[in-house]
């Protein structure tokens, strides 16, 4: 669970398939680094897409969905980070 000073927050985070995994000391994200943007493909994510966490720090499926959607990703670029 994500809190800050008592507050559970949602967070947005942009897909970022160019940025280097190897570097974190996180086994988990380096063993996956290399694979990242294949995954990102395969499940239709594109470059600057957001996705957002909920308050208990797991991704909400409908909301994440809607930036997937058809209609979200014919939008500009710039649209997603207003």
């Amino acid at each position: 669970m994500i809190a800050s000073a008592g507050v559970l927050k949602w967070r947005v985070f942009f897909v970022a398939p160019a940025r280097h995994w190897s570097s974190f000391e996180d086994p988990v994200a380096r063993r996956f680094g290399d694979r990242l943007p294949a995954l990102l493909r395969a499940h239709g994510r594109v470059p600057g897409q957001p996705f957002l966490l909920g308050p208990d720090g797991l991704p909400d499926r409908r909301v994440n969905g809607f930036f997937a959607s058809a209609r979200m990703l014919a939008r500009d670029e710039d649209t997603w980070r207003k």
